[in-house]
């Protein structure tokens, strides 16, 4: 599922967009600031995010430098309620992939499908994901490390997809529930961490160079 992060500093416009893009299949979050949205990108691996043009506590063009020079790979849309020039070129400069003015809801849709089909499209190897000593063949799904073949079973084989196309990045448990049980993760059921260490122990024993990390209170990681 497609995960997308809406700043906006007017809740009630916010909420507007949060409530049109799922309804339309998408995984949205929302919050109101720039310094909330640098805080959650940090932990949760977004396809995009739409920002306005105008956010309370700091410029939008430097929260999308700042994320441009971490290099967090979302698409990024910038809204505006004016058509100018200079500060669409600005936009560009910065690091965002498109600047839309008063867009409606269907062209906003259409547009991510645009960037979202143009971006994989760059970047998805549509067989086998590698990492570090792992590699994962998505058409017959067989996993080796090393070159020492690793059994798993699906749900175990879905997890490793779903860190390996995020290498290095925080995967929450609510992401990981939505991604693989398509479900709303309930905080206190287990089912992710029990899946997550079945997986973390057949990766030991093949003594892989890639380790899925716990951080508390985040989610998971995989890193070498």
């Amino acid at each position: 599922m497609v995960r997308i992060l809406v700043v906006e500093g007017d809740k009630e416009s916010g909420s507007f967009i949060q409530r049109g893009l799922s309804g339309e299949g998408f995984a949205v979050d929302f919050v109101d600031t720039g310094s909330d949205a640098l805080e959650i990108v940090h932990h949760v691996a977004y396809d995009a995010l739409i920002l306005n043009a105008f956010l309370p506590d700091m410029t939008t063009l430097s929260l999308v430098n700042l994320l441009r020079k971490e290099r967090y790979p979302a698409v990024i849309f910038l809204l505006s309620p004016h058509a100018q020039e200079q500060g669409q070129l600005e936009a560009f400069n910065a690091g965002a992939d498109d600047f839309l003015v008063k867009p409606s809801l269907r062209e906003m849709v259409a547009r991510l499908h645009i960037h979202l089909r143009t971006r994989n499209a760059n970047s998805f190897n549509p067989t086998e994901l590698v990492n570090g000593d792992l590699r994962m063949n998505l058409l017959t799904r067989d996993v080796d490390c090393g070159g020492k073949a690793v059994r798993l079973t699906k749900k175990e084989s879905e997890l490793l997809e779903c860190l390996m196309r995020h290498p290095d990045q925080v995967m929450s448990a609510y992401v990981i529930a939505q991604e693989l049980w398509n479900i709303d993760y309930d905080g206190d059921s287990n089912v992710v961490e029990r899946h997550v260490s079945r997986l973390r122990a057949k990766l030991a024993t093949q003594s892989s160079s890639q380790r899925i990390e716990t951080l508390r209170g985040w989610g998971y990681r995989l890193a070498a």
